[in-house]
């Protein structure tokens, strides 16, 4: 008969075989429906806005493999290799995932392009966090402003940020006054799990835990006050008619956070430009965005703010099918629309500022 030591040994081995058998069997599905590996670059701020994470280098995927993308100490993506002049005049852009790049290499990324075609005397800081908006730009321009000095700032403006604005209620406004407030807050188990080493090292090497950190992000790190507002929200929200597409609110709100802008710009006497993506917003899909997004130039006007609408260049380029300049079926751009965006930037913003001497007016 079997010692009890021994039984006891062969109880572990059959339970560990047990727990390691269906995850190895996972991990070959997962792999053969080509799910793929990645590590979770974003976080959430405890006042509820998206950035990306400092210091870090994440594993993920290009439309070309596997690729990864590093961070500097306040969470801009590193997509220079060889840095600007220490004395470099400082442009810092702001915008979601199309200014981030992702699914693009380092070298294709507009930030990259922009520095490998101008001097020195210019860099272009990649502030893209992905699945932000218009809200989260503002917060973070306030903190990079406290941390860094800068010469001018570009709002790279795409199709879903004015709904964003609104979905994430990072700021609200009552009789012209910008308020701070926010729908979601990170839980105890966000902050016990996000950010630890066993935590990115299993995303970077498991599909199947990969899979578990995205149920995690959707369900399980984070108060959502949207729950609960119409019982007793913790946080300030409009009223239910201003969330309406068709009410003013959403134009007024986004107008004065774009002059909150330009008046923490103008007090750091940097210049502030907005530039459009040139994606078409889609009534259904971004119905706020798609209600201020054909008069953007007059409104921006109203506040005295550089616009620059880049939707004629890409329709030009796509002849009107937006999956030429596009990831397709992803809706990012690709190298074509990568390169509309940064031509557009060049021609409109950067070569008149040039002519100009970089003047901050």
């Amino acid at each position: 008969m079997l010692s009890t030591q021994k039984k006891l040994l062969f109880v572990v081995v059959l339970l560990v075989i047990s727990i390691l058998l269906p995850i190895i069997i996972a991990e070959i599905v997962l792999e053969f429906y080509g799910i793929k590996r990645y590590q979770t670059w974003l976080e959430m701020d405890e006042r509820g806005f998206m950035k990306n994470r400092s210091d870090f280098k994440a594993f993920g995927y290009t439309f070309e493999g596997p690729t990864n993308y590093q961070f500097d100490e306040n969470g801009n993506r590193i997509t220079q290799i060889n840095p600007k002049s220490d004395s470099a005049l400082r442009v810092f852009m702001m915008g979601d995932s199309f200014l981030f790049g992702l699914y693009l290499e380092d070298s294709l990324t507009i930030t990259h392009k922009l520095n490998q075609i101008t001097p020195s005397t210019i860099e272009f800081i990649n502030g893209g966090v992905g699945g932000s908006g218009t809200g989260d730009h503002l917060w973070h321009l306030k903190i990079f402003l406290e941390k860094e000095k800068l010469d001018k700032v570009i709002l790279l403006l795409n199709y879903d940020d004015i709904d964003r604005m609104i979905g994430k209620n990072l700021f609200i406004l009552k009789n012209d006054l910008l308020i701070e407030s926010q729908r979601f807050k990170p839980n105890y188990w966000y902050y016990f799990i996000h950010g630890k080493k066993w935590h990115s090292w299993l995303e970077k090497h498991s599909r199947f835990y990969a899979l578990i950190s995205k149920w995690m992000w959707k369900n399980f790190f984070f108060y959502d006050d949207f729950d609960n507002i119409s019982k007793n929200p913790k946080f300030i929200w409009p009223q239910n008619e201003e969330l309406y597409p068709e009410n003013p609110y959403s134009k007024n709100l986004f107008l004065r956070i774009m002059k909150e802008m330009k008046e923490l710009c103008e007090t750091n006497n940097i210049g502030f430009s907005v530039i459009s993506t040139g994606y078409k917003p889609d009534s259904i899909s971004n119905p706020r965005t798609f209600s201020v997004y054909p008069k953007l130039d007059s409104l921006l006007s109203l506040e005295s703010i550089p616009f620059i609408d880049l939707r004629v260049d890409l329709e030009s380029v796509s002849h009107g099918d937006i999956k030429k300049v596009s990831l397709w079926p992803d809706n990012h751009p690709n190298d074509l629309g990568t390169e509309t965006i940064l031509n557009g930037i060049m021609k409109k913003w950067y070569l008149p500022k040039l002519k100009d001497g970089f003047g901050i007016n």
